[in-house]
C-alpha cells in the first residue's frame, strides 16, 4: 500500500522538475543570424564530413588503426591517432540523424604559445571549435575542431577547410544540466530548419 502512496508523489515531483523548463527562443534578429551561419561554408562542410562518414563506416569493414587511411580523421582511427578519437570508434550511429549547433568558439587567443604546440598553430591561422548536440536520443554532444588551412587569423580560407578532431563531451554536463539544454533548445533541436 505504501507504494501506491509514494509513486503518485514521485510522478508529480518528476512533473513539476519537467516544467521548470521550457523552450527558449531567439529574437527575430539572433534568428536571422543563426540562420546565416548554418548555411555558410564550414557548417555545411561539417555537414557532408559527417554524412559522408557515415556512409563511409556503414559500407566498409570495421578499419585497424594500422590499416590505411582512407577518410582520415576524424572520421576513422590511424596509427598516430587519439585512442577512442575517432567517430568510427566512438560509434558511427552516435553521429546519425540531425545536429543544432550549440556554439562556436575561436581559438585564436592573444596569449604567447610554444612553438608547434596547437595553439600556436591556432593562432597562425583561423580554427574554431564548433559545439553539436544530436537531435536522437541520448542526444550526445559533440565538439569539431575545424580549421581553415593557408587562412590568416582574420580571414578564413573557404577552399581549405579540415577538421582535426572529435571529441564527446555530453559528460562534461550532469544528467539534470543536458534534460535542461535539451527542453531550452527543443524548438530548435527537433527542426529540419534549423539543424544541419
Amino acid at each position: 500500500m505504501k507504494f501506491l502512496v509514494v509513486l503518485p508523489l514521485l510522478l508529480i515531483s518528476f512533473a513539476a522538475q519537467a516544467e521548470e523548463y521550457s523552450p527558449k527562443r531567439m529574437t527575430s534578429a539572433e534568428e536571422a543570424m543563426f540562420k546565416e551561419q548554418l548555411n555558410n561554408p564550414d557548417m555545411l562542410y561539417l555537414q557532408e564530413f559527417i554524412d559522408d562518414c557515415i556512409a563511409y563506416i556503414e559500407r566498409s569493414p570495421p578499419r585497424k588503426r594500422s590499416d590505411p587511411v582512407v577518410i582520415g580523421m576524424p572520421c576513422e582511427p590511424h596509427e598516430s591517432s587519439r585512442a577512442g578519437g575517432s567517430m568510427q570508434e566512438m560509434g558511427i550511429d552516435r553521429f546519425k540523424g540531425r545536429f543544432l549547433v550549440l556554439n562556436i568558439k575561436q581559438l585564436r587567443n592573444n596569449e604567447e604559445a610554444e612553438e608547434d604546440s596547437a595553439q600556436w598553430f591556432y593562432n597562425g591561422t583561423h580554427a574554431q571549435m564548433v559545439m553539436i548536440m544530436s537531435n536522437l536520443e541520448p542526444y550526445p554532444i559533440f565538439s569539431f575542431v575545424q580549421v581553415f588551412l593557408y587562412s590568416t587569423p582574420e580571414e578564413k580560407n573557404w577552399d581549405n577547410i579540415s577538421l582535426m578532431g572529435v571529441y564527446e563531451i555530453t559528460d562534461s554536463y550532469t544528467e539534470e544540466q543536458r534534460k535542461r539544454m535539451i527542453a531550452e533548445v527543443s524548438y530548435y533541436l527537433f527542426s529540419d530548419e534549423w539543424t544541419l
